[in-house]
């Protein structure tokens, strides 16, 4: 193994929201336009193939030096950050890459995507167009990840998610006007799990729906014994918007609890 051979691992961040908000007829100009971009940033050696619904893959050949692969990100995430036009729209996108080489990842090249895969989903847990480099310690990352998911799933049932209520006062005579619902999740072996940690997961899996309606009817059941002049607040995730029958499951819960809307 003379020279090395990397894989890029491409994937398009919240495609799904920028489908939404476009529509599908955009999305597959998006990807047209990405799959143009890409092949416009590699060498005429190296080989650009669309994997998934919103993912590509570079193979990179001959390098003498993996860093060289993050030069060619950071050329790609600069053709990427320039507006996509569609029509009379613009519509702005990012990117997350994960990078694995061989023979310094592994001389196996079926492990490669693989490798490259987590990579990429660690990078996605910072801001868009970043990347990571595999490490073995990406693997025990996201296994305790994929673990906690799982695990997250059945906290409701478990009753291991609470809410507990943050006070917020008035500046003008500092009493107390509102309380901000904020969730908690006590895991039963590893104790206090913060919501930058948990709720991120519960977004990735769709369990945030069910988490989110769930929190609603708690903070209203509990709100509705509080005296009538003290608000609740309820955080929402983006996910939640974009969710079918959402001002109707909102506005079941007030009725249900005897919420004026206005508190």
């Amino acid at each position: 193994w003379q020279n090395k051979v990397a894989v890029l691992y491409v994937d398009i961040d919240d495609f799904k929201g920028i489908n939404a908000l476009s529509g599908q007829q955009s999305g597959d100009e998006i990807l047209s336009i990405m799959a143009t971009r890409l092949k416009s940033c590699v060498a005429e050696k190296d080989i650009v193939a669309r994997i998934g619904a919103d993912q590509f893959c570079i193979i990179q050949e001959q390098l003498e030096k993996v860093e060289e692969a993050g030069v060619l990100v950071d050329k790609v995430c600069d053709a990427i950050d320039k507006p996509f036009v569609l029509g009379d729209k613009k519509v702005s996108a990012t990117i997350s890459v994960g990078i694995a080489a061989t023979p310094t990842d592994t001389e196996d090249p079926r492990d490669l995507l693989g490798y490259a895969e987590a990579a990429m989903k660690h990078a996605k847990s910072t801001t868009g167009n970043s990347y990571r480099f595999y490490e073995e310690a990406l693997d025990r990352t996201l296994l305790l990840r994929r673990q906690l998911k799982n695990d997250l799933a059945g906290a409701l049932r478990r009753n291991g998610i609470s809410v507990v209520y943050q006070p917020q006062f008035g500046a003008l005579k500092n009493e107390v006007v509102g309380f901000e619902a904020l969730v908690r999740w006590q895991h039963p072996q590893r104790g206090a799990i913060s919501p930058a940690e948990f709720i991120p997961l519960a977004e990735e899996s769709g369990f945030i729906l069910e988490l989110g309606k769930w929190i609603l009817e708690e903070a209203c059941r509990e709100a509705a014994t509080w005296k009538k002049h003290i608000n609740i607040a309820v955080n929402m995730s983006p996910v939640q918007f974009r969710q079918g029958g959402w001002p109707e499951i909102l506005a079941n819960a007030l009725r249900q609890h005897r919420r004026a809307p206005g508190r």
